[in-house]
């Protein structure tokens, strides 16, 4: 019998290469599981942005506006006075008198209002810019006198003004009293009017007055002799040298006790109000080219 032989078929199975279909087909489903997977996983919000602040931005002040003065009410020693509501700052006019006394100045501080004020000024030239300009410096006695107004006005016992004649609101005037007083930083002072020399027969201060006809003149008076003339670190009452005062704006000699601090007068020496983190004070005795920062000054006029 004759058996039928058919020729072997050669194996065409490799072995290599079913093991990297395995690992793919493998690989395959580990996606599609975590595919899975993820669908039903709760993907973290995005957050939503919010608006952009932008800066806050006070415009320079007016210096032609009368609602940026305080009103002090004519007395027998003056008529009435506008004072400055801020310290001085740049603008289009403050630049141009600064060019023509060669003098290089910019806003170094800022109040808690957010009014930017010129800094690193000194004594001498804050009265030569206040000048330029058509104004004055404050002499201490009109300075205090615009203090105890500010603080009678915020307590309600006094009705205040500006220059335009509106009732101010005790919030704008405590603000105002509290921004030239607190304790607080940033530290920030104003230049005032007085300096300090000596005579032969004793101390003479020199400072802006009225005269009898009502001019404004620098006046070379002795120094009252009521004056305290005894430096308190601490300090004498705000509130007490606020009610009563030489007719030179100074402390008397029996003036109480308190947190104010005071450096006498001192010849050669010139007067600023300051206020810090440490103390608030009424110094006499400062070194007239001095500047900083923080030193900048307030301007007045006639009404």
């Amino acid at each position: 019998m004759n058996i039928l032989q058919f020729p072997e078929r050669e194996s065409r199975y490799d072995p290599d290469l079913a093991r990297r279909l395995s690992e793919q087909i493998e690989q395959e489903e580990k996606r599609e599981a975590l595919k899975d997977k993820l669908k039903g996983k709760k993907q973290p919000a995005q957050p939503i942005p919010g608006p952009v602040q932008e800066p806050l931005i006070i415009p320079a002040i007016n210096l032609q506006d009368p609602e940026n003065y305080l009103l002090l009410q004519q007395t027998q020693d003056h008529p009435d006075i506008l004072i400055a509501k801020y310290r001085l700052g740049l603008n289009n006019e403050v630049e141009q008198a600064t060019k023509q006394l060669n003098l290089t100045l910019e806003n170094t501080a800022k109040e808690q209002n957010g009014h930017d004020y010129i800094g690193r000024i000194n004594h001498p030239q804050s009265l030569d810019l206040a000048k330029a300009l058509g104004f004055f410096t404050l002499p201490i006695s009109y300075f205090r006198e615009n203090l105890r107004n500010l603080r009678e006005g915020s307590l309600g016992n006094l009705v205040v003004y500006d220059g335009k004649g509106n009732k101010l609101e005790r919030k704008e005037l405590k603000s105002l009293f509290k921004e030239i007083t607190e304790v607080r930083d940033p530290w920030r002072s104003e230049w005032l009017n007085d300096r300090y020399i000596e005579k032969s027969n004793g101390l003479y201060v020199v400072r802006n007055k009225f005269d009898s006809s009502g001019k404004l003149v620098e006046a070379t008076e002795e120094l009252d002799k009521d004056t305290l003339m005894q430096n308190k670190i601490p300090g004498i009452d705000l509130d007490d040298w606020l009610n009563s005062s030489t007719e030179q704006g100074l402390p008397r000699k029996n003036t109480q006790d308190g947190s104010l601090y005071y450096w006498s007068p001192t010849a050669n020496y010139v007067a600023w109000f300051d206020a810090g983190s440490g103390w608030a004070g009424l110094c006499c005795y400062w070194g007239p080219l001095s500047s900083d920062a923080g030193i900048g000054v307030r301007v007045a006029r006639v009404k």
